[in-house]
């Protein structure tokens, strides 16, 4: 891959709110280390306000979890243990979304893991 090269690298996509980004290269029924994100629906309050730290003399930023952003850092833990075959490795709750770096350690989970994606879409975003 030319780091100079303007076009778009054959993985990428338009943004398109319809689950079809996936890399048709790529076996999901493989062990691996997944990055999800979930937006929140727009009805849903923000899940959290990122302010300035005032006591930090760098320019740190603070997150402040709303009620609803800190239900959700609840669940995420709880809910797992639905999931036995997938980990959740790290998790940050920004305000309109949710970044999930999740990793599947058995292979030939594609139905556990597609289950586990959509059902953290609706459980943690859907109203």
């Amino acid at each position: 891959m030319n780091p100079h090269d303007p076009s778009p690298p054959p993985w990428w996509k338009p943004t398109k709110p319809n689950g079809e980004r996936r890399a048709h290269w790529w076996d999901y029924r493989s062990r691996a280390i997944y990055m999800l994100t979930l937006g929140k629906s727009d009805p849903f309050p923000r899940f959290c306000e990122i302010t300035k730290d005032s006591i930090c003399k760098k320019p740190t930023p603070l997150v402040t979890l709303t009620p609803v952003g800190s239900t959700i850092a609840r669940a995420i833990d709880i809910y797992m243990t639905k999931f036995p075959s997938i980990s959740i490795l790290k998790s940050r709750i920004m305000p309109d979304h949710i970044h999930l770096l999740v990793f599947v350690f058995a292979t030939g989970l594609h139905g556990e893991f597609a289950t586990f994606a959509t059902e953290s879409g609706r459980l943690f975003i859907s109203p």
